[in-house]
């Protein structure tokens, strides 16, 4: 029978590419590592690992058996999870979220949720929204709010808010069709963000080519910039609305295929819902985001 200790070493051992870095991580004797792999290898009766000068790596049946394990894994969590949850919300969550939510409407969902469930401790990690779902799949962070639909056969996803979607413009442009887009900047976020993809989806429908194009990673900067007249960017209009300075840009309507913007609330199907995570999605069910 394979013990959990042995799925471990296998893991670690697969992580660390040799057999030395995994024992430095495990704080194990490198023979003792080395003797474990070897026994569970006998069981499984196949080589897990191709073994050189520079360390290991992971043949088919490895590779195989690390998908396996990995379940294993985290089935086992999940249980030790259930058996600790209650119907008192405590833990803690780990929850991403778009830095333009994260500045609008998650601060009320928050609160909210503070006052009901005040054992629970809460991260937030703001980032665009492919790394996000990336996060939530590699099961770093517990749920996410992402702009856009969401289509990957390990999430479910809940939606959070509509979000109407701007054209900002620098003071005195009128409409997009009389915007030169051509001779001004993009304010974008990095590739993987949804605005950037619908903005350059908006610019591909016009045949423009823009002259420049500056990337933020925060939404502080690049309203910042915005306001300082040095180009282009398309946001929510919660964005716009939350900062000072309307007056010195022009905001324009988008055609209705770009004009809004469904936010929704990722996470793994496979995961275990806890009271907390539970409840965390119920707070914002009841329309606190309306």
């Amino acid at each position: 029978m394979i013990d959990i200790q042995e799925i471990l070493f296998f893991q670690t051992v697969a992580k660390c590419g040799s057999f030395l870095a995994a024992s430095h991580e495990l704080n194990y004797a490198q023979s003792n590592i080395s003797t474990k792999i070897q026994q569970l290898e006998q069981k499984l009766q196949v080589p897990l690992f191709y073994r050189n000068n520079r360390g290991v790596t992971l043949t088919p049946k490895g590779e195989i058996f690390l998908q396996y394990t990995a379940q294993i894994v985290k089935l086992l969590s999940d249980t030790e999870t259930a058996m600790k949850d209650t119907e008192t919300a405590s833990g803690s969550l780990s929850i991403g979220a778009l830095e333009t939510i994260a500045q609008t409407h998650l601060p009320r969902v928050l609160s909210t949720y503070h006052k009901s469930c005040p054992n629970v401790q809460i991260s937030i990690r703001t980032g665009i929204s492919t790394d996000l779902i990336n996060s939530v799949l590699g099961r770093e962070l517990d749920a996410a709010f992402i702009a856009g639909p969401v289509s990957h056969p390990e999430l479910e996803y809940q939606p959070f808010t509509k979000e109407r979607l701007l054209l900002a413009a620098p003071f005195g442009i009128e409409s997009i069709t009389k915007l030169d887009l051509e001779n001004n900047t993009l304010l974008v976020f990095p590739y993987g963000c949804y605005y950037r993809s619908l903005l350059e989806r908006l610019l591909q429908d016009y045949n423009i080519t823009p002259k420049a194009i500056l990337e933020f990673n925060s939404i502080g900067s690049l309203v910042s910039s915005l306001y300082a007249g040095l180009g282009i960017a398309l946001l929510p209009e919660s964005i716009l609305n939350s900062h000072e300075g309307c007056n010195d840009i022009s905001v324009l309507e988008l055609p209705d295929k770009y004009s809004s913007v469904i936010t929704n609330l990722v996470y793994r199907k496979d995961s275990y819902m806890t009271t907390a995570f539970f409840k965390f999605t119920q707070t914002f069910q009841t329309g606190i985001t309306d």
